[in-house]
């Protein structure tokens, strides 16, 4: 198979992916009761403007993400009409023969012979040492062999300085996916020396999480302010879209698309195709840190803490938590975090960790749950 070159992406892939991690629900909150009608609309959308990536894992929407692909894509288009990218999450293997299992279930759920991009999932220290025990590396690179695997890369969540290490200890990775966003590059993430080493090792960029969990399309009033003064007639969302588009070396920008008029703003931004200004550049700077300011956990609700075996909604409680601290209204806050399921609840927890093991963004889970307990469960 040949090699993934920055040549070919400019000729093949579409500059917005579609992230298969944030389908429409009919339960909001059961990741599992995909609302198959609503997502056909949104991916019909998504093909008819003339884009086809789709990125999907093994985990995504509580392990039926990949048959959700296959019933919205894989069975309504032609195989080579779209391109699909899927991850092989190593922290659920325990030997080197389950995940070659969990390798070759991809595929049954996918419904298809072959990945396009088949990436190495979250890659951390913890992760990257499973991965070299199971030799997830080594499966890959037979995949590719095989002509089931077209490019292989990872994703990855740690520091730059980790990044470095990965890419010069596995050549053999054609691509990285990383989590780039205007307020990570501005702040504590660092996501532009992520975007540095990248483009040192020459690696194309697949970016995850541009508007940070749909964080970045709703800001505070006061960063909102300022962005609204300046593109009166834009979408906040556009601001982050348009930032991951104005670097280059960018093979494709994900956005986890779960209505219709988000598909349609992002197709409109990335068909505009206007780069950032430098003035506009500092007013996203001064945005960020208003950002930081004022949201306290960086949750992106990418939900791999659903293996909570408490049932605990870790991502509702943290909006509860970063609502409560930016407007200062206990009482708003106690009726919402009232209003949630009993049995989903900080007050279940009995930190085991097993959500710190899996969060990419390596929130001390725990400890911020236990804020939500000891306020509000009276």
């Amino acid at each position: 198979m040949a090699n993934l070159t920055f040549e070919w992406i400019e000729k093949n892939m579409p500059k917005l992916g579609y992230g298969c991690m944030r389908l429409p629900l009919t339960n909001p909150a059961d990741a599992k009761t995909i609302d198959f009608p609503q997502s056909e609309k949104l991916i019909d959308a998504y093909m008819d403007a003339g884009f086809n990536y789709f990125d999907t894992a093994y985990v995504y929407h509580d392990q039926k993400g990949e048959n959700a692909v296959k019933r919205l894509i894989v069975e309504r288009y032609p195989r080579e009409s779209f391109f699909i990218a899927d991850k092989l999450p190593v922290w659920q293997a325990d030997s080197h023969a389950s995940l070659n299992r969990i390798a070759a279930e991809m595929f049954e759920r996918l419904g298809t012979d072959y990945i396009d991009f088949f990436l190495i999932h979250s890659l951390d220290h913890s992760n990257e040492a499973s991965a070299l025990k199971y030799d997830a590396y080594g499966i890959a690179r037979r995949l590719k062999a095989e002509g089931k695997a077209r490019f292989i890369g990872a994703s990855f969540h740690d520091t730059p300085e980790y990044l470095e290490h990965l890419l010069t200890a596995h050549p053999e990775l054609e691509f990285i996916q990383l989590q780039i966003n205007y307020k990570d590059w501005f702040t504590s993430l660092r996501s532009d020396e992520y975007y540095r080493i990248a483009r040192k090792f020459n690696k194309p960029i697949i970016i995850m999480e541009p508007v940070r969990g749909g964080a970045l399309a709703d800001p505070t009033s006061e960063t909102a302010k300022e962005l609204m003064a300046l593109r009166p007639d834009k979408s906040f969302a556009s601001w982050a879209i348009r930032f991951c588009a104005s670097l280059s070396g960018v093979a494709t920008i994900l956005s986890g698309m779960s209505a219709l008029d988000q598909v349609l703003d992002n197709i409109a931004t990335i068909k505009e195709a206007v780069p950032v200004t430098p003035g506009e550049m500092a007013a996203l700077e001064r945005a960020a840190h208003t950002y930081d300011r004022t949201h306290y956990i960086p949750c992106t609700h990418c939900r791999y803490c659903e293996i909570c075996p408490q049932g605990i909604d870790i991502p509702l409680t943290f909006d509860i938590i970063n609502e409560w601290r930016q407007t200062n209204n206990w009482a708003v806050a106690s009726t919402q975090y009232g209003n949630m399921l009993a049995s989903a609840r900080a007050d279940r927890c009995i930190a085991c960790e097993a959500c710190e093991a899996v969060c990419p963004q390596h929130i001390e889970i725990v400890k911020s749950v236990a804020i939500a307990a000891k306020n509000w469960n009276q």
